[in-house]
């Protein structure tokens, strides 16, 4: 990957949460150029969001997860593993940010290197969704050709598909009940070449539509994730695939997961289903809590073709597998979240 984010040059301002946050005094690779104010337009992002989160974050189970889902640039996935080590003293809290643009991956992990969170917190390249495919997501292409992909709006969609969430409601349906695609060993926490090599980093503000990006289920990293405590989703228009790739972590149990894995023969680090190492399956879940990014019909209309009218109900439809999530009331902060809690303690 290439080293072109810069950061020779820090700022130590407060994040919203009134941490002291190492912070690039450069404007974030791709941002038009601007006058340094101490609060950047990122990392300031959100504010309402950031402080109810953080709110629930001394409740999460011990040893949980905090899932980023499309960190952009990290202002999220940093500002609350800084608050959780600094303010809340849960150094046992861990952060997952995964992104699929190169440069931001990159600029995420010089913020965990500068702030000393290499020990909390892991970021990994690609696009995450309900399946897992080698090369199987690009640019969409309308979206490319109006916004900079460096571009918070940009989006994705299926390689073999005209649209990455149309109907996706229905298909979530059958998604679950499906064989997983095989996982192959060379796969690694970035993103890949492609059979056809076609793989952008995102190092160029002109995105190329025609680059893939390899897809991944959050049920691939579940021996990394679980116990799943906290899901921040805000993938443009994919929530409902990524959760639907997180059927395991939401229900809080292996059991599903080592099923599907002894199913195929192929899946690196093959799990004996009967072992009784996994007696810890059935353990009652524990506190989780999901907070996604949603729009009305209107604004799917206005983002263009592709984008489901029907986001809020394919999110939900989703989560009604899912019955000890209740849904709470939505956080309206620029844009509007749906927001799903499990209020648990694990062993009940």
């Amino acid at each position: 990957m290439s080293s072109t984010a810069s950061f020779t040059t820090w700022q130590i301002p407060k994040t919203v949460l009134s941490n002291n946050i190492h912070w690039p005094l450069q404007k974030i690779p791709g941002h038009k150029p601007g006058t340094w104010s101490g609060k950047d337009d990122q990392l300031w992002r959100c504010r309402k969001t950031k402080k109810f989160e953080a709110s629930l974050l001394s409740s999460l189970p011990l040893n949980s997860t905090f899932v980023d889902a499309g960190a952009h640039y990290g202002d999220t996935v940093v500002t609350m593993a800084l608050y959780a080590r600094d303010t809340l003293k849960r150094e046992d809290l861990r952060f997952m940010a995964f992104e699929p643009n190169g440069r931001k991956v990159e600029f995420i992990e010089g913020c965990v290197r500068e702030n000393g969170l290499e020990g909390m917190v892991k970021v990994v390249q690609c696009v995450l969704g309900d399946k897992t495919v080698i090369g199987g997501a690009r640019v969409r292409r309308e979206r490319a050709e109006k916004f900079c992909e460096f571009d918070g709006r940009t989006s994705y969609e299926l390689v073999n598909k005209g649209s990455c969430c149309a109907d996706v409601g229905r298909e979530s349906e059958t998604s679950m009940q499906q064989k997983p695609e095989t996982v192959d060993k060379s796969m690694k926490n970035h993103c890949e070449p492609s059979k056809s090599n076609e793989i952008d980093d995102g190092n160029s503000c002109n995105s190329n539509s025609s680059s893939t990006y390899n897809i991944r289920r959050l049920d691939d990293f579940y021996h990394e994730i679980h116990p799943l405590g906290f899901l921040h989703l805000d993938v443009e228009g994919w929530e409902a695939r990524v959760l639907v790739g997180a059927s395991s972590l939401l229900s809080g149990s292996r059991l599903d997961l080592l099923e599907r894995e002894s199913e195929n023969n192929n899946m690196p680090n093959k799990i004996d289903v009967s072992s009784e190492n996994n007696t810890a399956a059935a353990e009652p879940p524990g506190t989780c809590y999901v907070i996604a990014e949603t729009f009305s019909a209107k604004e799917a209309r206005r983002r263009g073709p592709g984008f489901s009218l029907t986001h809020d109900e394919d999110i939900m439809a989703v989560l009604a597998k899912h019955p000890d999530f209740v849904r709470g009331k939505d956080v309206v902060d620029g844009e509007r979240n749906l927001f799903f809690a499990r209020n648990r303690t694990s062993g009940e």
